[in-house]
């Protein structure tokens, strides 16, 4: 399987769990991401959780931009952006992980 592809696949898929968390509540949300993580247990799960992280983060904070700038207040908005910017950094943390664990050569965006 191409890595690009993939590692495009679980971003979608941890953007998907923001809309899930946000429509069904916390708890469908979590089921959500045990299933994802059960899935991607047969492949390479760093890869898989780097895309999800960044997912769930960046679509989060796009949310919380929206939110705000729509006249939404909150008392104390620090806590949730925070929550957003340190998933989306762990995302890309694993990503750097991944890559510099070696195994993966880029060319073409192909596992060689």
């Amino acid at each position: 399987m191409k890595v690009l592809t993939f590692w495009v696949g679980w971003l979608a898929v941890g953007a998907g769990d923001v809309v899930v968390t946000g429509l069904l509540g916390m708890m469908a949300g979590v089921l959500f991401v045990v299933l994802a993580v059960w899935l991607a247990g047969r492949d390479d799960r760093v890869l898989a959780a780097s895309g999800l992280l960044l997912g769930f983060g960046t679509t989060w904070l796009g949310l919380m931009g929206l939110q705000a700038a729509n006249g939404g207040q909150l008392d104390d908005a620090a806590p949730w952006i925070t929550f957003g910017v340190v998933l989306a950094a762990l995302g890309v943390l694993a990503a750097f992980l991944r890559m510099a664990r070696g195994g993966l050569r880029w060319r073409g965006a192909e596992r060689v």
